[in-house]
């Protein structure tokens, strides 16, 4: 477990220290009740905070509130001068899961870690249950999917950089769970990096990790997502977001399977698998300028394109299946769909793909009303055998349609095309929508 100690005797900090990593355990500590709040707000995985009640700055009381706003779900022992019961169960009252008294007990500690650690592996396994249960699903019969799939199987069974390419709401980030759970590395941990989703200017210490002091604000050591994921897979999601000067440093990386942190002079080898996706045409951003093409060599080993939902209109009826008893089951309806009705959304472009298609399938469910579709397919509708649209139009129009219902809401409308607001921005700029 990752374990905080807040004690200001330092001898005392040296020797509760020495004994709880002796348990196997990651030691942060440190003498200052407001150090240790700064440590928590930049360790959001820490497990347990063990901390004197009585500090020299803020006592361990507001430690404890700091902390569980912070995360809640963290653990605190109070460690309590010997006899005052009145401020251990005041701890308690405020969230403390155990207190200790002084002279410490370090028998009586190690059965309390003990116990903390065993509720959390519990609580870990349950959560791991249900995130099973609930985990999205490729749900699909078309020729073209198959095709993804036995593209998806080769690329876990092989250590290679794999790019997957497709329309926003195809399915990408499914496909990259499906071939990290079917890889030899499905036991270690796929790290998940939204590019687009990360101001600039933190990409490079979110990705790589800094040093204490490597710049301003820098206080601790960090830890970037390339460690994260040291053993298993990251997935970099929009790797077109990445700008042009951390490109080179992301190639050298994905080549040497190697990083050194921000401020640090010394690197460290990793053992990733690299899966990376974009929504581009990504040759047009290395004609423009925008993507390195030795970076596009490197990520492109391994190619996958997932087709729009309009170039697979077989696997509507199935999804459509799927996502009725998926939501039926979640809010206690029983909506169905006719044969004809089905035609009708097989009839539609759907230019936000599987997502637009869940979406749908939602309101109809919730609100029972069939006339949604109505509403959606009269306005709306754009038949293939009518009209031939560019994928930009098409994402152009749905775009416009959704800025529209949102009365321009950026943020809500970002919300329900699933993508970060700072590219629906970008798109909006691309398309002239803001006229």
């Amino acid at each position: 477990m990752k374990i905080l100690i807040v004690e200001d005797d330092r001898a005392q900090l040296k020797y509760l220290s020495n004994f709880v990593e002796s348990l196997g355990n990651e030691v942060f500590k440190t003498v200052s009740g407001k150090k240790a709040i700064e440590l928590i707000k930049n360790n959001a995985d820490l497990d347990l905070i063990i901390s004197d009640y009585k500090l020299e700055e803020l006592n361990g009381l507001i430690v404890l509130n700091k902390a569980k706003e912070i995360n809640k779900d963290i653990d605190v022992i109070i460690v309590t001068a010997y006899g005052n019961t009145d401020d251990a169960v005041f701890a308690m009252k405020k969230g403390a899961y155990d207190y200790i008294n002084k002279p410490l007990n370090f028998d009586e500690l190690k059965l309390i870690i003990d116990k903390i650690k065993t509720k959390n592996d519990l609580e870990n396994q349950v959560e791991s249950f249900k995130s099973n249960l609930e985990k999205p699903e490729l749900i699909y019969k078309s020729d073209k999917m198959k095709e993804v799939i036995n593209k998806a199987d080769n690329a876990s069974q092989n250590d290679v950089t794999v790019l997957i390419h497709g329309e926003s709401g195809t399915g990408k980030e499914l496909v990259a769970e499906y071939i990290h759970n079917n890889s030899n590395r499905k036991n270690s941990v796929l790290v998940k990096v939204f590019c687009a989703a990360i101001p600039e200017n933190l990409i490079e210490s979110e990705l790589f990790g800094y040093r204490k002091g490597a710049f301003t604000g820098a206080e601790e050591d960090y830890k970037g997502k390339f460690e994260y994921a040291d053993g298993g897979s990251i997935l970099i999601d929009e790797i077109t977001e990445i700008p042009l000067n951390l490109q080179v440093k992301l190639l050298r990386v994905i080549e040497n399977k190697e990083i050194t942190r921000v401020g640090e002079h010394r690197s460290k080898k990793l053992d990733i698998k690299f899966i990376t996706t974009t929504n581009r045409k990504i040759q047009e951003e290395v004609n423009k300028g925008n993507f390195r093409e030795d970076l596009l060599y490197r990520i492109n080993v391994f190619p996958i394109e997932i087709p729009p939902l309009r170039k697979r209109k077989e696997d509507i009826d199935i999804l459509v299946d799927y996502f009725l008893k998926k939501y039926n089951k979640k809010y206690g309806t029983d909506i169905n769909l006719a044969d004809n009705e089905i035609e009708q959304l097989k009839n539609y472009n759907w230019p936000g793909n599987v997502r637009e298609l869940e979406n749908t399938i939602i309101n109809l469910v919730i609100s029972g009303n069939k006339n949604i579709l109505n509403n959606l397919f009269s306005e709306n509708i754009i038949k293939l055998n009518n009209t031939e649209l560019t994928l930009d139009e098409l994402e152009k129009k749905y775009i416009r349609k959704i800025l529209k219902k949102t009365d321009n809401n950026k943020t809500e409308a970002a919300k329900i095309l699933n993508i970060h607001r700072n590219t629906l921005q970008r798109k909006i700029k691309e398309y002239n929508l803001d006229s």
